[in-house]
């Protein structure tokens, strides 16, 4: 597989043609809704977002679509991606004051690096409120659209402080085998995990998530600056040791 850098329009100084810079700028209440737009030639230095989102939509002719991105150590305040298309991105250090959610987006050669705090990608695209004509609408978009991606996100640099990641096709996804484990639905039918000790860890209640939502599997992420990371990464040990979690 090739790396993702030789793949990404980055050289090796990180640098990538763009046509507008911003730099310690703030963008507050600022909502991409049902537009459909195309965001592209973009870099962002040390800039921070609050209360601001993106690809609004329930209609997945009108999600929208960011490409050739890069953000350098910039900040998330109440912030939301939802169910848009992720092209040619770098996000480089990421702080947010809460969990940055991702739902039903499209990733095709993202990479994440350097300090991530709280991440949070699932498939869902409006949790709880979408219909399920609307959630098969996007998953028969998001199936299609990986079906041409040679790699869809590589996080094997990410220092997260929370991560968890459902949604992508996990063959598609670069990761550090040492801490971020891949686990599978059909590991799970046995019932053998509920008999591995994840005492201190929310590993159990992941997995019984994974079970209730039907989904076909997850990544589980020991965050590096999370300060409880030896005992959630020997979770990941034992359920790799019991062939339930795969880190290949």
């Amino acid at each position: 597989m090739a790396r993702a850098r030789d793949l990404l329009p980055f050289n090796g100084h990180g640098s990538i043609p763009v046509t507008s810079v911003y730099e310690d700028r703030r963008f507050e209440g600022k909502h991409d809704r049902n537009s459909g737009r195309v965001i592209e030639d973009r870099e962002l230095r040390r800039c921070e977002f609050v209360y601001c989102s993106f690809s609004i939509t329930r209609d997945v002719r009108k999600r929208s679509t960011a490409r050739r991105i890069k953000a350098t150590q910039c900040s998330a305040t109440a912030c939301h991606v939802w169910g848009g298309v992720l092209e040619d991105v770098l996000i480089d250090g990421l702080s947010t004051s809460d969990t940055l959610r991702v739902n039903g987006a499209a990733f095709r050669h993202v990479i994440l690096r350097g300090r991530i705090d709280d991440l949070l990608i699932h498939p869902n695209v409006w949790p709880g409120t979408a219909t399920p004509e609307e959630q098969r609408a996007f998953e028969a978009a998001n199936a299609a659209y990986y079906s041409t991606v040679d790699w869809a996100l590589d996080i094997r640099e990410a220092e997260f402080r929370e991560a968890e990641i459902q949604g992508i096709p996990m063959h598609l996804v670069m990761r550090d085998p040492a801490s971020q484990f891949v686990v599978r639905r059909e590991s799970l039918a046995d019932d053998r995990w509920r008999r591995v000790d994840l005492s201190g860890t929310q590993w159990a209640e992941s997995l019984q998530f994974l079970i209730d939502d039907g989904y076909r599997e997850k990544l589980l992420i020991a965050p590096k600056r999370n300060s409880n990371y030896q005992r959630l990464l020997r979770g990941l040990q034992l359920l790799r040791d019991a062939g339930i979690a795969d880190p290949t």
